[in-house]
C-alpha cells in the first residue's frame, strides 16, 4: 500500500469517523437535511459526493470550522506556529480520506482553504506548503531583523507524515528541492528566543 494512503487510512481519522465525532444524526438532519440511512457512512458519503445537494458548502464550512487542530485522532500533514510576543500565526494542513475521495482543508491565521479531490492530493499538499514557506520567509526576515524588540519568539514546523521524503520517492520534487525544503524546516525550528 502507499505510504501516503496508509498514513490516511491506518493513523488518522476517516471524514465520516470525525464528523459522526462532531455532529449526532440530529444535527445533520435539522441543520443540513441529511437523512442517514441503515448505512450510515455510505449515506453520508452520497451527501458529499452529490453536486447537487443545495448545502455541500455550508456542510463543508461545518467540518472546516470545527476544531480539528484539538482532536488527537486528527493528524496533519504539517503544522506549523510563529508567535513573537502577542502577534501569532499558524499554518495547517490536514487530509481526510472519505471513500475514494480525499477532502484536504488547510486552515492559516483564521481562513480555510479546502479542496476535494479523486486522487491523492499530493500537488495541493505540496502547493500549500510552498504558500506556508512564501509566508514564513517574511516572519523568519522579520523577527531576525525586530528580535531585540520582542520578549519572546518562538517558530516551529511539524509533520505527522514526512511528505517531503514522499514526495520526492514519488518524483514530485527533485532532490534538491528536498533539501530545500529540509533547510526550510530547520530554519523554522530553530528560532527561538531563549
Amino acid at each position: 500500500m502507499d505510504s501516503f494512503e496508509k498514513f490516511l487510512s491506518e493513523e488518522n481519522i476517516s471524514l465520516v469517523d470525525y464528523i459522526f465525532k462532531i455532529a449526532d444524526d440530529k444535527i445533520l438532519k435539522d441543520e443540513f437535511q441529511i437523512t442517514l440511512g441503515e448505512d450510515k457512512e455510505k449515506s453520508l458519503l452520497s451527501y458529499l459526493l452529490d453536486e447537487s445537494y443545495s448545502l455541500k458548502d455550508e456542510f463543508t464550512e461545518f467540518i472546516m470550522s470545527s476544531d480539528i487542530e484539538e482532536d488527537g485522532n486528527v493528524k496533519a500533514i504539517f503544522s506549523c506556529d510563529c508567535s513573537a510576543d502577542s502577534h501569532g500565526y499558524s499554518n495547517s494542513l490536514y487530509v481526510f480520506k472519505f471513500g475514494n475521495h480525499y477532502l484536504s482543508i488547510n486552515k492559516y491565521h483564521g481562513e480555510r482553504q479546502f479542496d476535494i479531490s479523486n486522487d491523492l492530493p499530493i500537488t495541493y499538499c505540496l502547493d500549500r506548503y510552498n504558500d506556508l514557506i512564501e509566508h514564513m520567509e517574511y516572519e523568519v526576515e522579520s523577527i531576525r531583523e525586530n528580535k531585540a524588540f520582542f520578549q519572546s519568539y518562538s517558530m516551529g514546523i511539524e509533520w505527522d507524515f514526512d511528505f517531503i521524503n514522499y514526495a520526492k520517492e514519488k518524483g514530485f520534487i527533485t532532490k534538491k528541492e528536498m533539501s530545500d525544503y529540509r533547510a526550510f524546516d530547520n530554519t523554522i525550528n530553530c528560532i527561538n528566543s531563549d
